[in-house]
């Protein structure tokens, strides 16, 4: 009888503990996907500015990385989800603060996904590579805004 009622309680810590592990995964999937969008913007951030720096842009590949820029941009946000900061435990450059903030990260969100758009429309609009490259510059300094408070500095 005693060993049935060990085994019972055991079998029901487990059952009791395994949402914590299946939301301890989710956290994890959540973090490590915000990872890879970001890296994907990144990439398609510094193919566009290649582009523009060199001699004889690729307009082509400017207009696309733009593109991709803004559709992730649109999606950010929902990157977040509570529970996936610093108090997760888990590795992330996430600061505290765009959940502690939510009023500001949505802002400063917002404004760098105007500044995506206005390039992504600006990219198949014109040729104008002083306007482009004037457009690019700001959407960075979007970008860097929000990294400025709401991301950890790299080690």
């Amino acid at each position: 009888m005693k060993a049935e009622l060990g085994l019972l309680m055991l079998i029901g810590a487990a059952f009791a503990v395994a949402p914590a592990f299946g939301e301890s995964a989710g956290v994890a999937d959540a973090i490590k996907a915000r990872h890879g969008h970001f890296h994907d913007m990144g990439s398609d951030f510094k193919a566009a500015g290649d582009q523009l720096k060199s001699a004889a842009p690729d307009l082509n590949v400017v207009k696309a990385s733009a593109a991709k820029v803004k559709d992730a941009a649109a999606q950010l946000p929902s990157w977040f989800p509570p529970g996936t900061g610093p108090e997760s435990g888990l590795k992330t450059r996430a600061k505290a603060e765009i959940w502690k903030d939510p009023q500001g990260f949505s802002a400063a969100a917002h404004s760098f996904q105007v500044a995506t758009v206005k390039l992504a429309a600006l990219t198949q609009s014109s040729t104008d590579l002083g306007a482009i490259r004037a457009q690019f510059k700001a959407t960075g300094e979007a970008c860097g805004a929000c990294h400025d408070k709401y991301r950890v500095p790299k080690d």
